[in-house]
């Protein structure tokens, strides 16, 4: 007599053979005997072997499509090594890129409440892109090391210093009106200007006139006191 893996209800159960079987969703299984598989390990067995096929199958497609396009004698362990590279730098680039998007939004938010006018945040960005870093406990700091810029700093702390510094980034306007948001130039002309740029007439006009009007005559030249010679 043969018997079954299974039965609807106990009276079907062999005679002698009851011990060997467990009642499972609803009906009677065969679980008695060693080593013996049930209908859901053969399932999970098949099912395994079909998704190693496609992960096989995929690997194939992706090792032909790249067979096609490479030299016959390409080397297949400097090509390797070349992929790791790339995962490497592109691994390397997005914690750049994390780390950039951090620093902006610091900046923008604090820029925001300084009252920073929109035409001076791209500066200020590119300003702070080169100057903050993201410390071990997470805090955005100055780094160590950048002339004319204390260590340390947090975002806010650095843009309140730069008010004397780049007063530009705040003022309403440069050009005539009341209340001498134009600062007044020399004789010779602007010595901030491209065309008369003059760092010892810089220094006079800093001295004779003050910092506040000296920031504005650079940022009327399209500068700052201390920064660059603008383009012509």
């Amino acid at each position: 007599m043969k018997i079954k893996m299974a039965y609807k209800t106990r009276d079907e159960l062999p005679k002698g053979m009851e011990e060997l079987y467990d009642e499972v969703d609803g009906e009677f299984r065969l679980t008695g005997v060693e080593g013996m598989k049930t209908p859901e390990d053969v399932s999970r067995v098949q099912q395994s072997l079909v998704n190693e096929r496609k992960a096989h199958g995929e690997t194939k497609r992706k090792l032909t499509a790249l067979t096609d396009v490479l030299p016959a004698d390409a080397d297949a362990t400097v090509i390797a090594e070349q992929l790791s590279s790339l995962e490497e730098l592109k691994a390397e680039n997005d914690a750049l890129k994390k780390k950039g998007n951090t620093i902006d939004g610091a900046l923008r938010s604090v820029a925001a409440d300084l009252k920073v006018i929109p035409m001076a945040l791209d500066d200020v960005l590119i300003r702070g892109r080169s100057i903050f870093e993201i410390a071990e406990d997470g805090q955005i700091v100055t780094r160590e090391g950048v002339a004319g810029v204390k260590p340390g700093l947090d975002p806010k702390a650095w843009l309140t210093d730069m008010q004397d510094k780049a007063g530009h980034w705040w003022a309403t306007s440069v050009g005539g009106g009341a209340g001498g948001s134009r600062a007044n130039i020399p004789a010779g002309g602007n010595p901030f200007s491209a065309k008369n740029w003059n760092m010892t007439a810089q220094g006079k006009y800093i001295q004779e006139h003050g910092i506040e009007k000296a920031q504005r005559l650079a940022a009327q030249a399209g500068t700052v006191v201390g920064g660059p010679q603008p383009k012509a």
